[in-house]
């Protein structure tokens, strides 16, 4: 049966479509705006893109979650590599050339955010992959007696991705106004998509230089383009990490109680790797010096870091494992210009650390390829040109 409309009603259609018309071909150009951004694409395909393509590419939302726990996730899910990174952002400038290409790589630093983290990672490895090899960095703080143990990763995984609210929508159209009377700005943000066809850009931030790259690992760009113009140290966190420490704010809230029954969990997934010949490398990633030396001497966390340094080894001991401390950077032969801030190490910071670590004869035991390894390390020195950033 066909509805046979009258002159009236087709005018008055005709009409509306005439005036929503307009509206409809903006909310087009906004819409294609967003996407050709990358900002408004799902996870799903980024993960497939950067796992499957021969491009580089940066993965870095700024207006819309970022969501790092299902991107991380699923990355090393698709990947499946030997090494496998995890920690918080201070192990994020772990690199894939910093490990010889006999073994896969991929760095999933973010993933873990406390230490009930861990519980989380334990049960996705166990009904999933299992990798050969394990960097876990662990940061002072999730040991603390005030530390909540709140996970994250298995609700954040489960989450509908961001990318389908219409809320995103708009919020991404927001920003996109913002930008139309800038129009300096926004070429400048679209710059990098319409003349680089070697790298593929997903979100405004990695559109500004600032993302994940295929391994995982995160780039600093705006951070670096300063180093080059005065590699002199400045703390970039906001607020900066040593005004946290000393007003007990963010992650460094006064906290002067190791809490031994937080190592109980670490135990736990340690326990779980040896069961399942995953070897397991841990680390203290580095602290700036001066917020080394609070940690040291003031009185609201000197109670809280010397067991962090003398109890975390153990447990890893206990189960044939290695831990190696890059708190104090001094003793690593570098200085803060290899620092991005307080809590944060360079790339080559973090090479430099590996370097130390390889060279131990206790890791000899844990690659398959030592030879390879002991070549590597020559291989980073020739590639370290500055404090900041290696050119593989």
């Amino acid at each position: 049966m066909f509805i046979k409309y009258t002159k009236s009603i087709k005018y008055f259609i005709s009409k509306v479509f005439k005036f929503f018309l307009p509206i409809i071909f903006v909310i087009f150009i906004f819409e294609f705006m967003a996407i050709y951004s990358g900002e408004l694409i799902p996870i799903e395909y980024v993960v497939k893109f950067q796992n499957n393509s021969s491009l580089d590419s940066y993965y870095g939302r700024k207006i819309i979650d970022q969501e790092f726990y299902k991107y991380k996730y699923f990355s090393f899910l698709a990947k499946k590599p030997d090494i496998l990174v995890v920690g918080s952002s201070r192990v994020m400038q772990i690199r894939e050339g910093i490990f010889d290409p006999y073994y896969s790589f991929y760095n999933a630093g973010g993933i873990i955010q406390s230490l009930s983290d861990l519980n989380d990672l334990e049960i996705l490895l166990e009904n999933n992959y299992k990798p050969k090899y394990i960097i876990l960095g662990l940061d002072i703080w999730w040991f603390g007696q005030k530390a909540e143990l709140e996970s994250g990763l298995n609700e954040g995984i489960i989450e509908k991705d961001s990318a389908y609210n219409w809320k995103s929508h708009l919020a991404v159209y927001k920003y996109l106004i913002k930008l139309l009377f800038n129009p300096n700005e926004l070429f400048a943000i679209f710059n990098n998509q319409l003349l680089d066809n070697s790298l593929g850009y997903y979100g405004f931030q990695a559109l500004e230089g600032n993302g994940f790259r295929n391994d995982g690992s995160f780039i600093y760009e705006n951070y670096n383009k300063e180093m080059e113009v005065n590699d002199a140290y400045v703390d970039r966190e906001t607020p900066p990490i040593i005004d946290r420490l000393k007003n007990g704010s963010k992650q460094f809230v006064f906290d002067n109680d190791f809490d031994k029954l937080k190592l109980s969990i670490l135990d736990k997934f340690l326990k779980f790797c040896k069961n399942n010949d995953i070897k397991v490398i841990g680390m203290a990633p580095p602290f700036s010096t001066e917020v080394y030396k609070e940690l040291n001497y003031s009185i609201n966390y000197k109670n809280l870091l010397i067991p962090y340094q003398e109890d975390l080894p153990k447990v890893f001991s206990n189960y044939g494992f290695y831990f190696f401390d890059a708190s104090d950077i001094t003793k690593l032969g570098l200085n803060d210009k290899y620092m991005y801030d307080g809590i944060h190490g360079t790339e080559t910071a973090l090479a430099k650390i590996f370097k130390i670590i390889f060279s131990s004869e206790i890791i000899e035991n844990y690659f398959e390829n030592n030879d390879l390894l002991k070549n590597l390390q020559e291989s980073i020195d020739n590639s370290m040109s500055n404090y900041y950033m290696i050119d593989w």
